[in-house]
């Protein structure tokens, strides 16, 4: 598992072995482990912040595991800073909601998105879908 703590500027562990090549290995030893994917994925957002990949990885966590909200909430913030679609970054903080109802930090992560939202949508850009939830509602959710 990554230590992010051992973790050198030069891309290795502390004992010389890189990183992203250990994960790559991993990957391909067992393509379809959701922790596995959802590690690489965080790796490469935070580490080598890779937004494409991080998001491609995700996604592929999902299909292995689509009851991982934190993996869909991470995938659906990738979503809407790399392509701003309100929409699917939407459904898929919906989802991670429906998985995780009682997740303080699933629901603050939507909370947040939606706060977001809310605010460019008062700035003149619409950003809000019907059959959203509104922020009021979320966090009346989180509250309960």
């Amino acid at each position: 598992m990554f230590d992010i703590a051992n973790f050198t500027a030069t891309g290795t562990n502390g004992n010389g072995e890189n990183i992203e090549e250990n994960y790559k290995q991993m990957i391909e030893e067992d393509p379809s482990n959701p922790l596995i994917l959802k590690s690489y994925a965080q790796f490469l957002y935070k580490v080598n912040q890779d937004l494409g990949g991080a998001k491609e990885y995700y996604s592929r966590a999902i299909l292995a595991d689509p009851m991982d909200s934190e993996a869909l909430v991470m995938y659906a913030k990738l979503v809407w800073q790399l392509h701003h679609d309100h929409g699917k970054a939407s459904s898929y903080f919906e989802r991670a909601v429906q998985v995780s109802p009682t997740d303080s930090h699933i629901l603050a992560a939507y909370a947040s998105f939606l706060w977001e939202t809310e605010s460019d949508d008062e700035n003149g850009n619409d950003c809000i879908l019907p059959n959203t939830v509104s922020l009021k509602e979320a966090m009346s959710y989180a509250s309960a």
